[in-house]
């Protein structure tokens, strides 16, 4: 088992219309070697705003190129809480370190 610290604790203040917010190239994990992952995310505040409620993904790429990443899992609600989701090879979406390369 090896364990990634991806990064520190980050605020987000935003527009409403905003529907995706993307993590800096420089903390891409290239996880091509990996069949299982668990990811914590650990919520303290957030506001609605004039949302119903937020969700967050994850996504995985066998590249840093944005166009190739793909779901892991499906977007799921997160609560003021540590949100813990395992991603297993059996039921991903997609394979780690996999993504949606077009062929030549």
């Amino acid at each position: 088992m090896d364990g990634f610290y991806v990064h520190e604790w980050r605020t987000y203040r935003a527009d409403p219309s905003l529907t995706a917010i993307t993590m800096p190239e420089s903390e891409w994990l290239d996880l091509a070697g990996y069949m299982n992952l668990v990811v914590w995310l650990q919520v303290r505040e957030f506001s609605l705003g004039g949302a119903a409620h937020l969700q967050m993904g994850y996504q995985s790429s066998v590249t840093k190129d944005e166009e190739y990443f793909l779901p892991l899992i499906a977007p799921f609600n997160f609560n003021l809480a540590i949100n813990v989701q395992t991603i297993l090879r059996e039921t991903a979406l997609n394979p780690l370190g996999c993504g949606s390369i077009p062929a030549a």
